[in-house]
């Protein structure tokens, strides 16, 4: 198991230990670590364990789950079947990981949507502003128009 890094192990040693219902009292019963610090790994809530902790209880696992204690058990069971689990926890790890993958292209595509909706509005406001200002252009230069005509009208009456 030296090949797996430690968080991989620790997600092992979760997984297993749900998987096969063994509790932190069984663990720690079977090896020199405490009740709680065990239950503590197991649930998730220690966030950093030390990986000589996390070997401790996977050669329990070896022990207790493969049998490796028992006459007339070979290694290569053992090691087809603990590879087994680690290739079935790393399926489980790849497909985690290819979904945050397609979360996160989603998550940019739906940015850039933002942005462009953003950039459209922008430019919309802007002509909304200018359509504003050429209609009080129109209308003042119509009444000076307007005033210049009635001018002009007062004038030819005279």
């Amino acid at each position: 198991m030296n090949h797996l890094t430690k968080e991989e192990k620790y997600i092992l040693v979760k997984d297993l230990s749900k998987k096969h219902q063994i509790t932190a009292y069984e663990i720690a019963k079977n090896t020199n670590l405490s009740e709680a610090g065990v239950l503590n790994i197991i649930t998730g809530k220690s966030k950093r364990p030390h990986e000589s902790t996390i070997d401790e209880i996977l050669n329990f696992f070896d022990e207790r789950i493969i049998g490796s204690k028992i006459p007339g058990t070979k290694n290569y069971l053992k090691n087809k079947i603990v590879h087994n689990l680690i290739e079935e926890e790393k399926q489980k790890y790849d497909l985690e990981k290819e979904k945050n993958e397609l979360f996160l292209k989603i998550y940019l595509k739906l940015e850039k949507i933002e942005q462009s909706f953003d950039n459209d509005i922008s430019v919309i406001a802007d002509g909304v502003k200018k359509t504003y200002l050429n209609t009080n252009k129109i209308l003042t230069e119509g009444r000076i128009t307007n005033k210049s005509i009635q001018s002009l009208e007062l004038a030819l009456k005279k």
